[in-house]
């Protein structure tokens, strides 16, 4: 489970990415959009994230733990900023995405 955490990063990374060229464009492909859902969908359970970080810290040296919660940090930090800069964000992305599901149906 604490390896989920590892894997958790460079995708946090890729959500941010995705938004930030959303920001951008304000489109964003069907692959990015799936993207976006499953990454939702895999993390959207907060005990089983808790129980992650937990057997990560109890499992794993301190300098270990420590350079994986920092990355972990430094996404979600990034994550948080967009949509502090942007507000009004999270609705242009959701209507975009229903559009777009809306065509491809």
């Amino acid at each position: 489970m604490a390896g989920e955490i590892q894997i958790m990063i460079p995708q946090y990374g890729e959500l941010n990415r995705i938004y930030s060229d959303f920001i951008i464009s304000h489109t964003f492909s069907f692959d990015r959009q799936k993207f976006i859902t499953d990454f939702y969908k895999q993390y959207n359970d907060t005990k089983t994230f808790e129980a992650a970080i937990l057997e990560l810290v109890l499992d794993k040296p301190k300098e270990q733990y420590t350079l994986v919660l920092n990355s972990l940090r430094t996404e979600i930090e990034k994550n948080i900023l967009i949509y502090e800069k942007h507000p009004l964000f999270m609705n242009e992305v959701f209507l975009v995405y229903a559009t777009t599901c809306r065509q491809t149906i």
